[in-house]
């Protein structure tokens, strides 16, 4: 089951302000809570490494990592950030 971030949750209840792709996403995703406080930690590591990117961020791509699983978000700017990791996605793409 990926990550998905706030990002793709805003363009499901808004979406007037973004594409029709999280709608179709989250349809076919169980939904549950994940994280731990190993993530927290991970997260903070993450947001210094990444020129201190907001840690809220970086808490979804640490439980991804965690998870060994994707992470979805309809942030352009994260995703450009986390370009060269595989298995960070947009909602858009297949």
């Amino acid at each position: 089951m990926p990550v998905v971030d706030a990002s793709v949750v805003v363009d499901l209840v808004a979406p007037d302000v973004g594409s029709d792709a999280p709608a179709a996403l989250l349809d076919a995703l169980p939904l549950r809570r994940a994280d731990l406080p190993r993530d927290q930690e991970r997260a903070f590591e993450l947001a210094r490494r990444y020129d201190n990117w907001p840690v809220y961020d970086m808490l979804y791509l640490a439980l991804a990592e965690r998870l060994g699983t994707e992470f979805i978000t309809a942030d352009d700017k994260l995703r450009a950030r986390l370009a060269h990791l595989g298995w960070v996605r947009g909602p858009d793409d297949d």
